[in-house]
């Protein structure tokens, strides 16, 4: 109700939180995948590449911020977008697998209502001369809103994916050794594909379209299912996947009735 009476009420201010978010999470789930504590020890050249990735693209999200908003009333959450920016990936890499799940969850809650609360109560708002005008402001902070959605439905939902798999130990016990990295592999993508299909099918509200695209995946692999430790790995999988991608879309569903012209 907030965000709707801002949308009304206070024009640019809508925008900016948008326009902020989807910065954060292009920052976070956009720009090059993170290491993971399953990951394979990476080289010891690689470790400070890959911290210096996640610094600058988080004092990028930070200064792009600043740039949308102006320096004196947005530097506050330009220290939320780049704190949380930089921690987020050390915290994933560090906890133990099993709980990247939680931490994902809580950080996307805690950083977006920060962001949402912080700006509010301050009153910050897109300046006047980047809004984009040909467009009505709600479509284009609907925009931004729904595709910074998309991002964690994709690296986001993978992350909590496999987490949850391995709080069951079903990848090790599904797959053998040798095999294990490639079958993640092949299951990060075809999740992808498969919560990008269920992210339009929930958004339009095609709900029984679901159930055809669950029994299309398992006759794909009914041979495999046999196998109680496959068929559990398959089953944990495929119900994260829809939970992630279900919560997206009611979501993006909600954002297009509120603020959608």
């Amino acid at each position: 109700m907030k965000l709707l009476d801002i949308a009304r009420n206070h024009p640019g201010q809508l925008l900016f939180i948008a326009e902020t978010l989807l910065l954060w999470s292009i920052a976070n789930y956009g720009v090059v995948a993170d290491l993971l504590p399953s990951d394979d020890a990476p080289s010891r050249k690689f470790v400070p590449r890959w911290r210096a990735v996640v610094i600058v693209r988080s004092l990028a999200a930070a200064i792009a911020v600043l740039f949308v908003g102006g320096f004196r009333a947005a530097w506050p959450i330009t220290l939320i977008v780049s704190g949380s920016s930089i921690a987020l990936p050390f915290v994933r890499r560090w906890v133990r697998l099993a709980r990247t799940a939680e931490v994902e969850t809580a950080s996307v809650m805690l950083t977006w209502s920060a962001i949402v609360g912080v700006s509010v109560h301050r009153g910050v708002s897109t300046a006047s001369s980047l809004a984009w005008r040909p467009f009505p402001e709600n479509d284009v902070a609907s925009v931004c809103l729904i595709t910074a959605v998309v991002l964690f439905n994709f690296r986001g939902g993978t992350h909590i994916v496999r987490s949850l798999l391995e709080k069951c130990g079903s990848v090790i016990t599904a797959v053998g050794a040798t095999s294990q990295a490639t079958e993640i592999q092949r299951g990060r993508w075809i999740g992808n594909l498969e919560r990008a299909l269920l992210l339009a099918i929930i958004a339009e509200g095609s709900y029984p379209a679901i159930a055809f695209l669950i029994a299309a995946k398992g006759l794909i692999r009914s041979k495999e299912l046999e196998n109680r430790d496959f068929a559990e790995y398959f089953l944990v999988g495929t119900l994260a996947s829809i939970a992630v991608a279900l919560a997206a879309g009611i979501v993006i569903r909600g954002i297009i009735a509120s603020f959608w012209t």
